[in-house]
């Protein structure tokens, strides 16, 4: 695999088939709203009668046919030989508007291509929505097709972010008020969780977010046909949930989101498994708060969250963004670890300008890092040399490719792979390997894991220390162990995915 890795890495369309066959493990940098092609966006506003503004770029849906003054059906939008209506300029403008199609670097800075990226969210968020404004309408839509293109990309773990409550929580808070502290210490907190808890309407609000992720679970389980067709490749893609705590907001919501999303994963009733700070971090709020952010983490951590595994947005940061200073960038990733305990960390780009030790720490603790190469790139102008990930591989820390929003960025996983050996010279078959065994081996997943020890791809745990991923059948101590481990059953397939893909390309590596 070596071999031909090599042969082929200055050859971008072979290099480009590598990577669309290669097996991914786990995408576990994930963004369900941002990960949908927006193409699929735009059919569920026409589906939807909605219509778009049409001043400049159609900024966001707005509202519902019959169109008012100045927007435009969404119908337009489609490809002129779908409907008899498409208008295919105004398409092209959608889909600019929408995500980072045709966006031009070149003539652009920093600033207007983060802006950009971001800004596409609040253009398309609408699109989720019911005409009573309630949200969540296409949930189970967006995590089929998410589901297809993971089995297209030959992934078989998901872990996507998404949100659900917010609606109740937003009402309860408002009715409880002045009787929930400021969260300015652990003091407060201890008292904004016991009476934010003690309160039978949050518990109203717990279950509300529970049925709305079960009925997006089951939904896109149903639009797959999977209860007839459990093996196909989309319905074979194992799917959890992190749930998005909104960073910007005021820090009496903040709070009470961890805390709902704490309790989520706690109680294991609706396929969430972790929860994740969300929008810039950049923001003046997120960076303003940041500390204080982390400390919420740790308390309830500390007070009875203490299973619940935790994977952040940390060091999304670089020079040169409105409003970040050095100081900014000197220290998002080390808190995040040594502050809040976050057992992954996601993007990562600031390490330069942390404390000299962290990778050190990262190592010792087996922090995983999830990397989405293009991402950085548009949001971030982190690409390259001037990207960490190849310290981080000299450092012995742990990392896995992601997507993160492949669908504003209009990229892939596949993508990330090509981009990944396109950029970094020294990035090896090995180094690719050892990122897809990660994806799994730290995936939130349930169950026990095949390997020995982790982040050693050496041995396999001792009930299948006999078994190989390649042997037609299994000894009944292994098959016994796979059947009662998520985890170690996907990482099984994916030795077995491995062995084949490696035998394969060793043999077109050969004159």
């Amino acid at each position: 695999m070596d071999a031909y890795l090599d042969s082929v890495r200055h050859d971008p369309r072979r290099l480009a088939a590598f990577a669309r066959e290669l097996p991914k493990g786990g995408d576990l940098h994930h963004h369900l709203l941002g990960a949908v092609r927006t193409e699929s966006l735009i059919r569920w506003a026409a589906e939807d009668n909605r219509c778009l503004t049409d001043e400049d770029l159609p900024a966001a849906t707005v509202s519902f046919v019959p169109c008012p003054d100045g927007t435009r059906p969404a119908t337009h939008a489609l490809p002129p030989d779908e409907h008899a209506d498409g208008d295919q300029e105004f398409r092209h403008r959608v889909l600019a508007s929408w995500s980072m199609e045709g966006f031009d670097f070149a003539t652009k800075d920093l600033q207007e291509g983060h802006d950009h990226f971001f800004g596409a969210f609040g253009r398309f968020a609408e699109v989720n929505h019911a005409p009573d404004g309630t949200a969540h309408r296409h949930d189970a839509d967006m995590l089929a097709e998410v589901a297809r293109t993971a089995a297209e990309e030959n992934v078989g773990y998901l872990e996507t972010l998404l949100s659900a409550g917010e609606k109740e929580l937003d009402a309860l808070l408002g009715r409880l008020g002045d009787q929930l502290p400021e969260p300015t210490d652990e003091d407060a907190f201890g008292r904004f969780h016991a009476t934010l808890t003690g309160n039978d309407e949050f518990w109203r609000v717990v279950e509300v977010a529970e049925h709305t992720l079960n009925s997006a679970y089951d939904g896109y389980r149903e639009k797959l046909g999977c209860s007839d067709q459990p093996r196909s490749a989309a319905c074979a893609v194992e799917i959890r949930f992190g749930y998005e705590v909104s960073r910007n907001r005021p820090n009496k919501r903040v709070l009470a989101e961890q805390i709902l999303g704490f309790w989520l994963a706690e109680r294991g009733r609706s396929h969430v498994v972790t929860l994740n700070l969300v929008e810039p971090e950049d923001h003046e709020n997120a960076r303003r708060h940041y500390l204080l952010h982390m400390d919420m983490l740790r308390y309830l951590r500390d007070n009875g969250f203490a299973d619940v595994p935790l994977t952040l947005h940390a060091g999304e940061l670089a020079p040169g963004l409105r409003g970040v200073e050095r100081e900014d960038l000197a220290f998002h990733i080390d808190a995040a670890v040594r502050r809040a305990g976050a057992q992954r960390i996601g993007h990562g780009t600031d390490l330069a300008w942390e404390p000299a030790d962290l990778p050190a720490l990262l190592r010792d603790r087996q922090v995983l890092v999830e990397i989405p190469l293009t991402s950085n790139a548009q949001i971030l102008r982190v690409a390259g040399e001037a990207h960490p990930i190849r310290r981080y591989l000299a450092e012995g820390v742990p990392i896995a490719l992601a997507t993160d929003d492949a669908g504003v960025s209009r990229g892939s996983l596949s993508r990330e792979f090509q981009r990944a050996v396109e950029e970094h010279p020294g990035i090896t078959a090995r180094d690719l390997k050892n990122a897809i065994r990660a994806s799994v081996e730290f995936a939130f997943v349930e169950g026990r894991s095949v390997w020995q020890r982790r982040g050693n791809y050496t041995r396999f745990v001792e009930a299948c220390a006999d078994d190989r991923p390649g042997d037609r059948d299994l000894s009944q101590g292994c098959r016994t162990f796979l059947r009662g481990n998520a985890k170690a059953r996907l990482q099984w397939n994916l030795e077995r995915e491995l062995h084949t893909f490696t035998a394969r390309y060793a043999h077109a590596a050969r004159p």
